[in-house]
């Protein structure tokens, strides 16, 4: 009897920004910790697209932009590692638009990754 050749992919995705590239992990461990820091992140962006930036004081707007500002941080260490937040955010020449963009990308994947995972664990238990 042959050999059953099973080909395993290994749980990285390279990412190119700024110039660098940047491996994301998305182990089953990896990716709970993601699907808690975008509920967080996300829970956030709603929160402040509710506010009124101008009736902020300017000591409450660096509150709020510090908060986002750590969120992110959270987010990308988990999935790139630490301390890759500072290198990304840097190479977006510390622009929050630059960056949101960053993270959609991100994200995107991120989701997809939680969906299969989510569609294959649903497949094992329900039969067709």
């Amino acid at each position: 009897m042959g050999v059953i050749r099973i080909d395993i992919e290994k749980p990285t995705q390279e990412f190119e920004i700024g110039g660098e590239i940047y491996t994301a992990r998305w182990d089953d461990d990896t990716l709970l910790k993601l699907e808690r820091k975008f509920a967080k992140y996300n829970e956030m962006a709603m929160q402040s697209s509710k506010l009124d930036v101008s009736k902020l004081s300017y000591e409450e707007q660096q509150r709020i932009r510090t908060e986002q500002l750590k969120v992110i941080e959270e987010l990308l260490d988990t999935l790139f590692g630490e301390g890759s937040y500072k290198k990304i955010y840097e190479s977006t020449h510390r622009s929050m638009v630059n960056l949101g963009k960053v993270i959609e990308v991100v994200m995107e994947f991120v989701v997809e990754k939680i969906q299969l995972k989510k569609q294959s664990a649903r497949e094992k238990y329900v039969k067709k």
